[in-house]
C-alpha cells in the first residue's frame, strides 16, 4: 500500500500539483515495472543461474500485492 501511495504522491508533485487521467496509467506502470525491475536486480545478485523463470515465479507470487500496489497509485492519482 505505502509503495503505491509513495509512487502516486511523487508523480503528482512531478506534475506540479496537477491531476490528469494519464496520470492514473503512468503511476499504475510505474508500479508494475518498478518491482519487475528491482526483482530482476535482486535475481542477479542471487546466482541461481536463470535470471527470467526467477522473475516470473517471484511476480506470481506476489502478484496480489503487486496489484494492490497499482490500485492504490491509480486511485491516489484520480483525487
Amino acid at each position: 500500500l505505502g509503495i503505491g501511495y509513495a509512487v502516486a504522491e511523487a508523480g503528482y508533485r512531478a506534475a506540479g500539483f496537477r491531476r490528469h487521467p494519464r496520470l492514473q496509467w503512468v503511476a499504475g506502470t510505474a508500479v508494475v515495472v518498478g518491482f519487475a525491475a528491482g526483482f530482476l536486480l535482486a535475481s542477479a545478485f542471487v546466482p541461481t543461474g536463470s535470471l527470467v523463470p526467477g522473475l516470473f515465479q517471484a511476480i506470481g507470487r506476489f502478484a496480489l500485492g503487486i496489484l494492490i500496489a497499482a490500485a492504490v497509485a491509480v486511485y491516489r492519482s484520480r483525487l
